[in-house]
């Protein structure tokens, strides 16, 4: 057989959404109240959380003390932020912040414990992760055991019988951010969320599809709506939406790619997302152009177990060369 060349490339998206926007009023998990606010920090709403501004600093001067707490909105329908969070079946506790480029001098996330006497106890975890790339999303997921590193400041507090009792009696459940360095900077927290055993959120009204979880992992947001043009345009959207788990796999490609060749055809693949529909399109040469090959492709259980679908194109059976692209439609049904 003689050999052929091929260059495989994926076209760019399309955005075709037939699912209702989340909004921040309708999930518990990604509305906060601000709870104290420390010297001249400022705040406001955004879509899909809250954005925290601290003020520049004469870096020759000593640092003031800036930092902003947010607790989470536990007055909707379905809110579970207090309370016996063990008997709600809480397993971890999940929150994404991104910044402006500056790293917090601190974030943590807390939670304030009822006693039997009546007084709060506070208990932190301190490895909330924020990224020095501006907007970059940076989610944290924590489990809720004392295993999982959290910690109060009461001299033998931290046994696990104390534990077992303060979880039973949650007053309220937030973040702390402290501010870093002396330039002005804003931290946005878009998502505070109690996650059950299977990593699914805890008192969501809304049931989240493929790709609102997709882009809720990852942005922080679950609708392609609420993200930014530089979001839209950015290379990790680009994997999101091809269906790449970016935790995983944060080098994977999503190309087309030649699987086999033999007397059947060319067999092609390339990454499939739940909500994709697919048209592969072939060329010759790059100077006439690509004809489309087939249309309406969606993926089987089978592919979206391998996260791969797979072509046999039988009309390439000449000498070639060929060139295979896919455009990727985004449908949520």
């Amino acid at each position: 057989m003689k050999s052929k060349e091929f260059s495989v490339i994926i076209a760019a998206l399309v955005i075709v959404l037939t699912a209702g926007r989340v909004t921040a009023g309708e999930t518990t998990a990604l509305v906060l109240n601000v709870h104290a606010v420390r010297s001249a920090t400022s705040f406001s709403e955004i879509d899909y959380g809250m954005r925290v501004l601290f003020p520049a600093w004469d870096p020759n001067s000593p640092p003031p003390v800036r930092s902003i707490t947010l607790v989470a909105d536990d007055s909707g329908d379905g809110a579970v932020f207090s309370g016996d969070l063990t008997a709600a079946g809480v397993s971890e506790v999940a929150v994404t912040v991104a910044g402006s480029g500056q790293l917090p001098q601190d974030a943590k996330l807390f939670f304030d414990a009822i006693t039997e006497s009546g007084s709060q106890v506070r208990w932190f975890y301190s490895d909330v992760g924020c990224y020095d790339e501006p907007d970059k999303p940076a989610r944290t997921v924590v489990s809720f055991s004392l295993a999982g590193g959290w910690y109060n400041n009461i001299p033998g507090g931290t046994k696990q019988d104390v534990w077992d009792s303060h979880v039973r009696s949650i007053a309220r459940i937030g973040i702390i951010i402290v501010q870093g360095t002396a330039p002005e900077q804003y931290y946005d927290v878009t998502m505070l969320q109690l996650l059950d055993s299977a990593g699914k959120g805890i008192g969501d009204p809304a049931v989240l599809t493929p790709l609102q979880e997709a882009l809720a992992n990852v942005f922080g947001k679950k609708d392609i709506s609420a993200l930014s043009a530089d979001e839209l345009a950015s290379d990790l959207f680009r994997k999101v939406a091809a269906g790449v788990d970016v935790d995983e796999e944060p080098e994977a490609d999503f190309n087309v790619e030649v699987v086999s060749i033999d007397e059947n055809g060319v067999t092609v693949r390339w990454r499939s997302a739940p909500w994709g529909v697919y048209t592969l399109y072939r060329a010759d040469d790059l100077i006439s152009g690509f004809s489309m090959l087939e249309t309406d492709l969606r993926p089987t259980a089978e592919d979206k177990a391998n996260r791969f679908m797979t072509y046999v194109d039988e009309t390439a059976v000449g000498a070639g060369p060929y060139f295979y692209r896919a455009k990727l439609q985004i449908v949520e049904e």
